[in-house]
């Protein structure tokens, strides 16, 4: 049969488990406020960031359209432009030498980080 004290027992050994367990420094308000404003820049550039790369991928489109617009090969042929992430793709029915020309083009545009050539010959 457990007595009365037990409780106070298992209370006693566990705050001296805790006096005696190396322990951490207690975190201040203004520690603590610092951390949450840190957490709270970090959130707000993460979504920045995430805008960015959607914000950029119709940039990156116009100025992949642009580029094949202005070069006498690949003018006026049927060629749909997107971008996803900074990675340009290229679709459309054209010829070898235009299909060659535009993926050229789309990876030297700025912001581009590269092109997926979906083009059929």
């Amino acid at each position: 049969m457990a007595s009365k004290a037990t409780p106070f027992i298992y209370a006693s050994i566990f705050a001296a488990a805790l006096a005696f367990s190396p322990t951490t420094r207690a975190q201040t308000a203004s520690e603590w406020g610092q951390g949450a404003v840190d957490t709270g820049k970090e959130a707000i550039h993460e979504t920045g960031k995430a805008f960015h790369k959607l914000a950029d991928d119709p940039i990156l489109t116009e100025r992949t359209k642009s580029a094949l617009a202005n070069d006498p090969i690949t003018r006026n042929q049927p060629i749909i432009v997107s971008a996803d992430n900074g990675i340009v793709i290229l679709q459309g029915r054209v010829p070898h030498l235009v299909a060659d020309r535009a993926q050229v083009l789309a990876e030297q545009v700025e912001g581009s980080r590269g092109v997926k050539n979906e083009m059929i010959y």
